[in-house]
């Protein structure tokens, strides 16, 4: 990434005060969060957030900040447009996190996506336009370190320091497909939907439907035990012990205190707290989780499928005729809901306006 040696930190109220009154002057702000998830704490928090103008830039320190009332403020405020790539994490933390929603947005990457470019992450997109080289070393660092380093705030501004002039010729090029009005659809519901960060359920993890009852008791007694160890310890789970260790030990546990004392490859305070997890696996043999068999939500006859194939011939040849994938303009799940209601109202407007243009030809 070339380095944006300019920028303002914020670390003081009075100091997010003065930055907010100029963010809401320009009317446009790039905006980008880093944060704390899972990767070298517990839990899932805001850290910093990235600020950008046309030709000023800020590191917020919400970490520093007792209250971020004015960037919640500026964030919300529909006359200011603030333009992030991939929306769907930073407003679930944002929403989860401060109870913020932000309105009037521009989502760099849904726009690439209308475009039907093929690579639509920002570091590729950044090349793309600018001829600049996103570098990957931060993504998993520990953005709860203070002081942050110089190279690592350079790092976080230079993801939003682009994007004003970002928007401007991915909208220019929507304008000119005819597709800008697709992008402002799906901004607009941006701001109906409901985003909030959900931790995975012991029900989720892959294989648990495998187990039988009694082993499923096991692991979901073992599960929870986990995130609280988790929580005392300020680790992430997987620190405590690994959800594949963690599926082994369900179907083949410890047969005594003192073999969880002795396990390998797992935090200390599992051992310091065998008996604990000892006293879990005798309670989930007494609990044992009955799963019912799966069923398919939707189930169609001979004509509906047949419909559903008709369906699939059509989003892909809109895909090839407009160069954008099949799946935005339908999902298998939408083209199965259409043949068996025959109701349209699963997809967007503008999705919908284009399988009804085909489906006519």
């Amino acid at each position: 990434m070339i380095f944006v040696t300019h920028f303002t930190y914020v670390d003081n109220e009075h100091a997010l005060e003065a930055a907010a009154a100029e963010w809401k002057r320009c009317g446009v702000i790039g905006v980008d969060i880093e944060c704390e998830n899972g990767l070298h704490h517990y839990g899932t928090f805001i850290s910093i957030v990235q600020i950008s103008t046309e030709h000023r830039n800020w590191v917020v320190d919400v970490l520093q900040i007792n209250n971020v009332t004015p960037l919640i403020s500026v964030l919300e405020d529909a006359s200011v447009q603030k333009i992030f790539h991939d929306v769907k994490f930073d407003f679930s933390i944002l929403a989860t996190e401060l109870g913020c929603r932000p309105k009037n947005v521009f989502d760099t990457q849904i726009a690439a996506v209308l475009l039907g470019k093929k690579q639509v992450g920002l570091g590729a997109l950044l090349e793309e336009y600018f001829n600049v080289h996103k570098e990957h070393k931060f993504q998993k660092a520990d953005w709860t370190m203070r002081p942050l380093t110089a190279e690592m705030l350079e790092y976080a501004i230079g993801d939003t320091a682009y994007l004003i002039q970002l928007r401007d010729k991915l909208k220019g090029e929507l304008e000119a497909l005819g597709r800008l009005s697709w992008a402002q659809e799906e901004f607009r519901l941006l701001e109906e939907r409901k985003f909030e960060l959900t931790q995975q359920k012991y029900y989720e993890v892959s294989g648990v439907r495998q187990m039988t009852d009694q082993e499923r008791g096991i692991f979901r007694k073992l599960f929870i035990l986990r995130e609280h160890m988790a929580r005392r310890a300020d680790r992430p789970v997987y620190f405590i012990i690994s959800t594949k260790r963690l599926l082994e030990l369900s179907k083949s546990p410890p047969k005594s205190v003192d073999e969880w004392e002795r396990m390998r490859g797992i935090h200390p305070i599992v051992k310091r707290y065998a008996y604990r997890f000892h006293h879990a696996v005798v309670q989930g043999r007494r609990e044992c989780v009955h799963f019912p068999p799966l069923r398919h939500t939707i189930k169609l006859n001979a004509g509906q499928e047949a419909f559903v194939e008709r369906l699939n011939g059509i989003r892909i040849k809109i895909g090839h005729d407009l160069n954008i994938a099949p799946e935005t303009v339908m999902t298998r799940d939408e083209m199965e809901r259409i043949a068996k209601y025959e109701d349209y109202s699963c997809l967007h407007e503008w999705q919908k306006n284009l399988v009804l243009q085909y489906l006519e030809k």
